[in-house]
Order: C-alpha cells, then structure tokens, then sequence
C-alpha cells in the first residue's frame, strides 16, 4: 500500500536499507531530518515505457479528466506518490483535488473491482494490475503520469548514512549486489516472470504480457539511479506543496557507493 514504514523504520534505526517511493523518502528528510544515501532504482518511467495511468468503466459518462467533477477516484495511499501525481494531474488539468474530486483510498489489488461495482468512478492503474484489466477489458484510459513527469522514478533502495559511516565496506558491497541481481532480473527473464508469479499470485501468462516489453516498467542498467529524474521530482514534490523546503538530490549521492545512471 505504500513505502511509508521503510522510512519510518529508516528513520527509527530498526532497518539499514529499504526500498522507499522518492516522495516518501523526500518527506522522511523534510519533516524528520532523515540523511539517506541513494543506492540505486528498481523501477521508474521514462517517455519509451508504460505510465501508470487513470481509468474508468467503459460504459461511463467519463470521457475526460473534466468530467471527473463531483466524482470518486481512488489511490493507493492518500499521501502517496500516486495521490500527490493524481493531484498535481487533476491541477494540471483545471481541477481543484481538495474541492472538485473525493479521493479515497483503495488498494491497488482490489481497485478494478471497486471501479467495476461502482464504488468509486476512476482509478490508477499500475503494474501488474494494468494488465489484468486490460485482458478484461471494459475501461476507459483518461490520462497517464507521462502527462505529469515523462520520466520518473516509482521506487528507489536507499540506506541510512549512519549505516554507511558504520559499515562503509559493507553498504559498498551491498550496492554492488543490488547492480549485479538488478541486471540478473533483467537478462533472466523466464526466472524474473516465475518469481514475480510467485510473489504477487499472479499467473505466469499474465505477466508475460507486459514484463520486459513496452508496456513494463523501465528499469536502468545496474539497477542504476538517474540523479536528474530525482532532482525534478523533488521539485515537483515541493511545487504541489509536499516537501516545505527545496532539496537537492545530489546530497544524498555518495561516491563509490550511489549507482549513478551514465
């Protein structure tokens, strides 16, 4: 449902490392004083990959993002990264989130369901659950986050730099085994696709339609972090009113240890 208690339990001491969503991250430095160091990504968007996206019933009077006035979206996690897009999104496009809109939370496995019996008008869909849908059929794409942030980053692994200053042999070589399994995830397909099967309960053909085609994630060589995309969504973060003071994304990069995208 979120990434939420990896930063507090980043924050509380109680884990070294977590894969956090970069607004929440963000929020752990803003508000608590959070030092990260960034190791790498595990998956963003750029303008070639799948965005998530806003969807609607088939069959409804929905055609646009205006006609979402006086309805129901639903997002994972009022507080997520997906609520902050689906906000900024709605601004972008005329419409005021706190007023115009009810959004609620509803987690992504059972969002199609919830769309489909009528209890909220519009959800995001993400992978895999895009693909479920799509396979089902019946919706009605209104927007994607492309339209908000062409490239973005959904979730990044970062450590504690106490940790760092503590075991600075061990958080190096930690990052240098996230690299080597970021690349074993992508050059080894059939063995990724059965652990995620595994993983989500999802069948194997499922997954086969989307993972390491265009409608997937993007994912960086190495498990690598571009400093740039995280750079402009820290900037988006504070400019929809998330973070209270602008951060620089180049101080949480540690040499020899932040796998930084060339």
């Amino acid at each position: 449902q979120g990434t939420a208690t990896v930063s507090q339990a980043l924050l509380a001491g109680t884990v070294d490392c977590g894969i956090n969503a970069p607004l929440t991250l963000a929020k752990a430095i803003d508000t608590a004083g959070l030092q990260p160091v960034l190791i790498g990504s595990v998956i963003g968007e750029s303008p070639q990959s799948f965005h998530p996206y806003w969807a609607t019933r088939a069959d409804s009077s929905i055609k646009t993002v205006q006609d979402l006035k006086g309805k129901t979206v639903a997002v994972n996690t009022i507080g997520s990264q997906v609520d902050l897009f689906t906000r900024a999104w709605l601004r972008h496009n005329g419409l005021d989130p706190d007023k115009d809109v009810s959004i609620v939370e509803v987690p992504f496995p059972i969002g199609l369901t919830a769309l489909k019996r009528g209890q909220v008008d519009a959800i995001v869909l993400v992978q895999p659950f895009a693909a479920k849908a799509e396979k089902e059929g019946g919706i009605r794409r209104l927007g994607d986050i492309g339209q908000v942030l062409p490239s973005n980053i959904e979730l990044v692994e970062a450590c504690r730099r106490q940790a760092l200053e503590a075991h600075p042999k061990a958080i190096a070589q930690f990052a240098k085994d996230f690299a080597a399994a970021s690349d074993r995830f992508q050059t080894h397909h059939e063995a990724s696709i059965e652990l995620i099967s595994e993983v989500t309960k999802l069948p194997a053909p499922v997954l086969q339609s989307f993972m390491f085609t265009d409608k997937d994630f993007h994912r960086w060589s190495h498990g690598a972090i571009d400093v740039s995309v995280v750079q402009h969504m820290f900037d988006l973060f504070y400019d929809n009113g998330a973070l209270k003071k602008r951060l620089k994304a180049q101080d949480y990069v540690q040499p020899g240890v932040t796998i930084v995208a060339q």
